[in-house]
């Protein structure tokens, strides 16, 4: 029992850490990444100026006032890498696209399958046996001809890692759905003192989280410290999750990018 209210605390713990990240983002007057992965000041001509076109488009951001212009264009100024264009990958990249990150980038190896597009909203079925990178980008691109696409053909593993993540990003996205490849993310964000967003659906349940962010960042490590046994979470093949499920959560994480 005891445990069990460790893991409930933790992860509600973790769920509050993220309530202001994207204020934060926004209202600090000059962003940057320090080795400690704070928000640290340059000054604020350094930030892109934003065409007659994006202040057309992003026009409902920038009257909120915990956005701003000068929010809008910290959203422009910013990179965020995403492992995984599936079922967790693709609404936070097409939501992040559509706020206006200048530079994304997409890992995975994988093609599009009929089965995908369930859950999959990046795809569509024309996209069926295409590169799930190449699908993506073209669909941001679609979406937002004005950022910059990067994309990694090849899954993340142990000997890859160092070129694909690296502090050119200022935020990492977890869109894979094995936990060898989360704890991989984990120890080269923390490695590299970078914030990194979590998140898991299986069936009508999910997680959400942020790691290494703030003056006391947890670990995922700390949330799960050792992975599952082979066979005890079911996959998405075997276990199936609804769509509803996943978009609800998925929802939620442009927020704490």
């Amino acid at each position: 029992m005891k445990g069990h209210l460790f893991h409930l605390h933790l992860h509600l713990h973790l769920l509050s850490l993220t309530t202001g990240f994207f204020q934060l983002w926004t209202r600090t007057p000059y962003l940057s990444y320090s080795k400690m992965a704070f928000p640290c000041f340059y000054p604020l001509y350094s930030l892109p100026p934003l065409t007659p076109a994006e202040l057309h488009r992003y026009s409902r951001h920038i009257v909120l006032p915990d956005c701003g212009l000068i929010g809008q264009k910290k959203l422009k100024s910013s990179s965020v890498l995403c492992i995984g264009a599936g079922g967790l990958g693709s609404p936070i990249l097409l939501y992040l696209a559509a706020a206006g990150i200048g530079h994304l980038g997409i890992v995975d190896s994988d093609v599009v399958d009929r089965t995908n597009l369930q859950r999959q909203i990046i795809h569509s079925d024309a996209d069926v046996g295409r590169l799930k990178v190449d699908s993506a980008r073209d669909s941001i691109l679609a979406l937002n001809p004005s950022i910059t696409v990067t994309s990694f053909e090849e899954e993340l593993t142990p000997s890859n890692f160092s070129p694909i993540i690296d502090r050119n990003w200022d935020v990492v996205i977890d869109g894979t759905d094995n936990f060898p490849s989360k704890y991989l993310i984990s120890d080269a964000c923390e490695f590299l003192s970078l914030p990194w967003i979590y998140s898991a659906v299986q069936g009508f349940t999910g997680h959400l989280g942020v790691f290494n962010y703030g003056p006391d960042p947890i670990s995922y490590r700390d949330f799960i410290p050792d992975p599952p046994q082979p066979g005890d979470v079911p996959s998405c093949a075997e276990g199936g999750f609804w769509v509803l499920s996943q978009g609800l959560w998925e929802l939620c994480r442009p927020l704490r990018s």
